[in-house]
């Protein structure tokens, strides 16, 4: 299993991600792959799990963040 960061984690907690948040990594990180990962400086996100290639779940990760109301969404975390 590979990971590729975009960003870090450790940036994402540093930028006050929300609690609710904090409990949708933790279904991130047990999530199968390929999977991704996306916050704001809001501390909002979105993620993405078994979709066919890293590219689409980045894709629907940054859909998701985005689907929250707030821009600037990036990936921060992915892997497969």
């Amino acid at each position: 299993m590979g990971t590729a960061l975009v960003g870090t984690v450790q940036e994402a907690s540093a930028q006050s991600l929300s609690h609710s948040c904090q409990i949708v990594y933790r279904q991130y990180l047990s999530a199968n792959g390929p999977k991704a990962f996306a916050i704001t400086s809001y501390g909002t996100c979105g993620w993405w799990h078994g979709a066919r290639t890293m590219a689409d779940s980045q894709r629907n990760a940054l859909n998701e963040c985005r689907r929250m109301g707030r821009p600037g969404c990036r990936i921060v975390e992915s892997s497969f």
